[in-house]
């Protein structure tokens, strides 16, 4: 993709520091409509996210550019046991292939398979990055398309 191999995307743990990041990354209207999801009060996703990377079940990462953070991808186990993934990039940074590179480094860091990605029918964007990735549409699921790799 144009514009990705002049980027260096970097997946790294996530730090206290990255959690407002995150916070004003998913405040942005057009990125909650992207992912059709209701952004969070501050309070309520930090508890989130203090939680998150403590859970054994959970592998998050920040995705940065030039040490800023632009991002995150988190992969988990639901309740009946399938592991799914999901990311944000900041708006500002949409249409470089940062997205598509951190999915791809993520799936080398988290190997179990299947693994699923529920995205908006209405994000052609993530359809895109996912099925660069390997994902094949699986099923719809109410206001989301499921993507699985195996």
């Amino acid at each position: 993709m144009a514009g990705e191999a002049t980027l260096k995307v970097v997946l790294r743990e996530v730090e206290e520091s990255d959690i407002v990041a995150f916070y004003e990354h998913q405040l942005d209207p057009q990125a909650a409509a992207m992912g059709a999801y209701e952004p969070r009060g501050l309070e309520e996703l930090t508890a989130r996210w203090h939680r998150m990377v403590v859970n054994p079940t959970i592998t998050a990462r920040a995705i940065t550019v030039d040490n800023q953070t632009v991002g995150h991808v988190v992969s988990w186990i639901e309740d009946d046991g399938h592991r799914e993934l999901g990311y944000l990039v900041a708006s500002a940074f949409w249409g470089r292939g940062i997205a598509t590179a951190a999915v791809r480094d993520m799936l080398k860091i988290v190997t179990d398979r299947p693994i699923e990605a529920w995205i908006a029918p209405t994000n052609a964007a993530s359809i895109r990055v996912v099925e660069r990735n390997g994902f094949s549409f699986v099923r719809e699921d109410g206001e989301y398309q499921i993507f699985r790799l195996v």
